[in-house]
């Protein structure tokens, strides 16, 4: 006997429907399904060689691998907590995770993010998380003062570190810079 656990998270009716049609197809193969998901994740490790010769530093950098994975959705990295829902791409967390997949060469991954924030950008301005998929803006504090350098950050990282042409991401980059500001007190 085997069983099968199938989470679907989808942005709209077709995309839903068409999960749908993918969890029926492999739920009469669970472990083909399986045997397919270890492939990826082996295949996305050995895109991201991380070794130190330590058996336990090793261990971490691959727990850590596991949880920068785990993060990125199929709209944005969403880097949720007990405290927050998971719903939501937060800029400052999120720069972090596409940093480094920027290192690791991950390009593709660490766009789907920039361009995320680029879209939510565009429909909402300046906020300290979008909700994902619609972009949705949320703020908290005065987001004002950190998070527009954020997303120069990341537009400016995607061209240095992944070879992404910025001419896209202008807008933002040119609308964060302006509406940048300080505390009233001048501190940053």
């Amino acid at each position: 006997a085997s069983a099968a656990l199938f989470f679907i998270v989808a942005k709209d009716q077709a995309s839903l429907d068409r999960s749908v049609k993918r969890a029926e197809a492999a739920r009469r193969a669970p472990l083909a399904l399986l045997e397919a998901t270890k492939k990826d994740w082996e295949q996305w490790c050995k895109a991201t060689p991380l070794e130190t010769g330590d058996e336990r530093t090793d261990d971490l950098l691959d727990s850590l691998l596991c949880l920068v994975r785990s993060h990125l959705g199929p709209e944005a990295i969403h880097t949720g907590s007990v405290r927050y829902p998971h719903d939501r791409a937060w800029v400052r967390d999120s720069y972090w995770v596409q940093r480094a997949l920027l290192e690791l060469g991950l390009v593709k991954e660490a766009r789907l993010n920039l361009d995320f924030f680029h879209r939510a950008y565009a429909k909402s301005g300046i906020a300290s998380s979008y909700q994902i998929p619609d972009g949705k803006p949320m703020s908290w504090g005065y987001s004002r003062v950190e998070l527009p350098h954020y997303l120069v950050l990341m537009a400016r990282d995607a061209e240095d570190l992944g070879r992404v042409d910025p001419e896209p991401y202008w807008d933002m980059v040119k609308g964060c810079l302006d509406n940048a500001a300080v505390f009233p007190d001048g501190q940053q």
